[in-house]
């Protein structure tokens, strides 16, 4: 059978600010997904679908614990950000978020619907937690949208949403290149969909300030769980 998503009649308008290329950056990619051949891989393989919907790209999960990644169609990301403007559509305990990182060690940045954020590792064996769900203030909640941003210079990472820095981290292997993924887990009671709009990809071309690592975050009381992510 052919699985259709169900959408809110009333989405949140999509947000009004134009993206521009950040000085000391030059672009590599970016798609609004206006255009429905503009070139992003679609799928549709069992549980896990990609679509243009609506000017937006759609990630949608067919079932709980649903893990749906689509990767930009470009080569590796080096020196540079990778960020794009998300949502959920409809009220579901889904969450979505970014993969970066090489293929030994992918990394994923996910944004939660109670306004917090987690940074987790996908090896070989599995996902595990690097660091459990925090709160900020930045994060917009519920079917709100909003914007990751991934900074990625050597083995030093930044995170940042709506614009305000969440963490700086190091890691060895982030000096590999890797790919830039667009990320939806569905959790819960089934079926779920994220939409994605105005992935830009750049590259650094000019100085930049050197980024050190944040100091470590204070954790919420109930720390995410290794197995689901939740």
């Amino acid at each position: 059978p052919t699985f259709t998503p169900t959408h809110t009649a009333s989405p949140p308008p999509r947000p009004t600010a134009v993206v521009t290329v950040p000085a000391g950056e030059e672009g590599v990619l970016f798609d609004d997904f206006e255009d429905v051949n503009s070139g992003w891989p679609l799928y549709d393989f069992q549980q896990e679908h990609v679509r243009y919907a609506e000017g937006g790209l759609d990630l949608i999960a067919d079932g709980s614990n649903v893990l749906v990644r689509s990767g930009a169609p470009v080569g590796m990301f080096g020196d540079g950000a990778f960020e794009a403007t998300m949502r959920r559509v409809g009220d579901s305990g889904a969450f979505y978020g970014l993969g970066f990182g090489p293929p030994s060690l992918g990394f994923m940045f996910f944004v939660f619907a109670d306004g917090t954020y987690g940074i987790y590792e996908l090896g070989g064996v599995g996902a595990k937690t690097h660091q459990g769900k925090r709160a900020s203030a930045a994060i917009a909640r519920g079917t709100a949208p909003n914007r990751l941003r991934v900074e990625r210079e050597g083995a030093m990472v930044t995170l940042f949403v709506n614009g305000e820095r969440l963490r700086t981290f190091e890691h060895p292997l982030l000096a590999e290149r890797g790919g830039a993924v667009l990320m939806l887990q569905a959790v819960g009671d089934g079926a779920a969909t994220a939409r994605f709009d105005d992935v830009l990809i750049t590259r650094f071309t000019g100085d930049r300030p050197t980024a050190t690592p944040s100091p470590e975050p204070t954790a919420i009381p109930t720390p995410v769980s290794y197995t689901h992510l939740t």
